[in-house]
């Protein structure tokens, strides 16, 4: 299978390249591409069940991954059907902020993380069809994180910009870019050794644990640029640190206008909501958009790749 990446979709595998990649890779009883197939036809023929079934035939029964916890196993499959790439773009919302606006959302934001979906910030996770909202299109400005811009209704000035990339492309081979991103939470151990003097000193001005690193960053992240400007040289350094090389755990693509809920921007919605009335509410708008529904107890990062896949065919 050709390495390629979720964000731009170049090199998307058809089926029959999935059935022998994973026939290949050695791992008995996980039948990808007949999964696959069973899912595409669900999608077709509306049968919703149907679909919910053909995803079970991705979690295998025998073999190396079954071995996995859930989280590991999400990674393996998303490994097995993607090939290097690890990066998910996604949109964490609330089901019924997406009833209240009928599918149709003003100045969207995704978040991009390393094999894991943005279900943090509500209940239901939307993924986008591969390569869509690429910034080189125009349709988006993409940050190398979480930015406090104009659309939040803050002022611009109020906080330093984050790097910004003009494609997909440059965001997933810049050092600045997806390299910073981190699948675990940000501790002392993530501290560069040649900056931990001038952090302990930071931490000390500003009446924080010196261990306590991601809330240093945090800090130093949203200080008001004219403070940096006048902040001493060693935190100047720590700044220019924090905004460039220091780990984050997802970037934020912010897009322009309004976005429709369809087949032509997204691939899938996965609902995790426990209010049933709010989860038939949203199949039933979701279906009507003609975009695949998934209802499960936690976002799974193989399930949105392999709605992704799919609606890339």
């Amino acid at each position: 299978m050709s390495d390629y990446s979720y964000l731009t979709g170049e090199g998307t595998p058809s089926l029959p390249e999935l059935g022998t990649e994973v026939a290949a890779s050695f791992v008995p009883g996980l039948n990808v591409a007949q999964a696959l197939r069973d899912y595409k036809k669900s999608v077709a023929e509306k049968d919703y069940a149907g679909m919910g079934l053909s995803a079970l035939g991705l979690v295998p029964g025998v073999g190396a991954l079954a071995k996995l916890g859930g989280a590991a196993k999400s990674a393996a499959l998303i490994a097995l059907l993607r090939g290097k790439s690890d990066l998910m773009l996604s949109r964490g919302a609330a089901g019924t902020h997406l009833l209240n606006v009928a599918g149709e959302e003003l100045n969207p934001s995704f978040g991009i993380a390393k094999n894991k979906l943005m279900g943090t910030f509500g209940d239901t996770v939307l993924v986008p069809k591969h390569g869509k909202f690429d910034p080189s299109t125009g349709a988006s400005k993409l940050y190398a994180e979480d930015a406090f811009t104009s659309e939040h209704g803050i002022p611009s000035s109020t906080y330093a910009t984050p790097p910004t990339f003009s494609s997909f492309e440059e965001f997933t081979n810049n050092a600045k870019g997806a390299n910073r991103l981190t699948t675990r939470n940000i501790t002392a151990s993530d501290m560069p050794k040649e900056l931990k003097p001038k952090f302990d000193q930071f931490s000390k001005s500003v009446g924080l644990d010196p261990n306590d690193f991601e809330s240093m960053l945090y800090v130093l992240r949203t200080m008001h640029p004219e403070d940096v400007t006048a902040a001493p040289k060693y935190i100047k350094t720590l700044h220019d640190y924090t905004m460039n090389l220091s780990p984050v755990p997802y970037a934020e693509l912010k897009v322009k206008g309004p976005v429709k809920l369809s087949p032509e921007n997204y691939a899938g919605v996965i609902h995790s909501g426990t209010d049933q009335n709010v989860a038939t509410a949203l199949a039933n708008l979701v279906r009507q958009r003609g975009v695949p529904f998934h209802q499960m107890s936690e976002p799974d990062a193989s399930i949105a790749n392999m709605m992704q896949i799919i609606a890339g065919e």
